[in-house]
């Protein structure tokens, strides 16, 4: 499943030159979106590195 078709997504944005990319969500954040996400993308063929602050 791509990010995008995960209920907890608003947005996804990727910046193609550095592979950047910021994912706008409805819940609030938390380990378990964040693990959520983290499969999503893996299981994509990428690597998650974590959260930023806003």
């Amino acid at each position: 499943m791509a990010l995008g078709g995960l209920d907890e997504i608003t947005a996804v944005d990727v910046e193609i030159g550095t592979g950047l990319v910021t994912v706008t969500t409805a819940a609030e954040p938390g380990e378990a979106l964040d693990a959520l996400i983290a499969r999503t993308v893996d299981e994509a063929g990428y690597d998650f590195t974590g959260r930023v602050a806003a």
